[in-house]
């Protein structure tokens, strides 16, 4: 299940979007979940998605499908990094050409609060009780009736996150109300949360991670059989995010592997970066 609500879009327009599917070798039980491009060799996702859910091991084999000009396809991935909340996987290295095409085409990458820069810090830090009074929103794919049809779902539909609010217990979670039943679901695990920054445009913040009902968080895997997997996301009260921004160890693994990549492609020109 994935994305219930919200304004169809279409995938070409937020190509940073991807399905990141796993599973254990030679098992039928594949995880399906979402994720986001943020460099020509990089996809964050959850690190529920990397992992095994009764045994917390890593899983082993894992695949992504990506959007391309002509249609989607499903490259090979490999596990780079798996934090408390957050994973990175690697892929096939794609053109940077495709990922940033010419003007007025939006840029097919993930926007992280990291930047190229040799005088100064390259993490922008964020104010994140200031993120309550900004423009947020997630993109995911349109949910279906069956599971296994998420693997062909090119539809997708982004929804409007009405306040970004603080967990008490959770310092490194968000949390935000569902409005008019728009929520997104479990194959949306992964997805990123964006919000609109006066800097640095729409920029990923957040990391979607679950869903909480009245009492507890939904469990998928100990819902009755015979619910429907739309009305159980249907009965959620709000979305659960874990925070990207000001997490020292997720910045710092990120700006290893991402700032060689910006730098490479970025040239000087009077004094100032910009990429090529």
């Amino acid at each position: 299940m994935a994305i219930i609500g919200g304004e169809k879009k279409d995938w070409n327009r937020f190509g940073f979007l991807v399905k990141v599917f796993s599973r254990e070798e030679s098992s039928n039980i594949v995880t399906s979940c979402t994720g986001s491009i943020i460099s020509t060799q990089l996809i964050l996702t959850s690190s529920y998605c990397l992992l095994n859910a009764t045994t917390g091991g890593r899983l082993s084999e894992f695949v992504v499908t990506v959007q391309s000009l002509k249609r989607p396809k499903t490259l090979p991935a490999e596990v780079v990094e798996i934090g408390e909340t957050w994973g990175i996987l690697k892929i096939p290295e794609m053109a940077i050409s495709t990922l940033c095409p010419p003007l007025p085409a939006p840029k097919r990458v993930a926007q992280l609060n990291v930047r190229p820069s040799l005088i100064q810090s390259s993490i922008v830090n964020f104010d994140v009780l200031k993120l309550k009074k900004k423009k947020c929103w997630m993109v995911g794919f349109t949910t279906t009736d069956n599971a296994t049809e998420f693997i062909k779902q090119d539809q997708i539909h982004l929804i409007n996150i009405q306040s970004i609010n603080p967990v008490m217990d959770k310092p490194n979670y968000f949390w935000s109300p569902i409005i008019a039943n728009e929520t997104a679901c479990w194959d949306d695990a992964g997805a990123a949360l964006f919000c609109s920054t006066r800097n640095w445009g729409h920029t990923l913040v957040g990391i979607f991670q679950h869903l909480i009902a009245t009492k507890k968080p939904i469990d998928p895997q100990k819902e009755d059989e015979k619910m429907d997997m739309t009305d159980s996301c249907s009965r959620a009260i709000e979305m659960r995010f874990s925070k990207t921004t000001n997490q020292q160890k997720f910045l710092k693994q990120s700006r290893s592997l991402i700032l060689p990549h910006l730098l490479a492609h970025t040239k000087i020109v009077s004094g100032k970066f910009r990429t090529i």
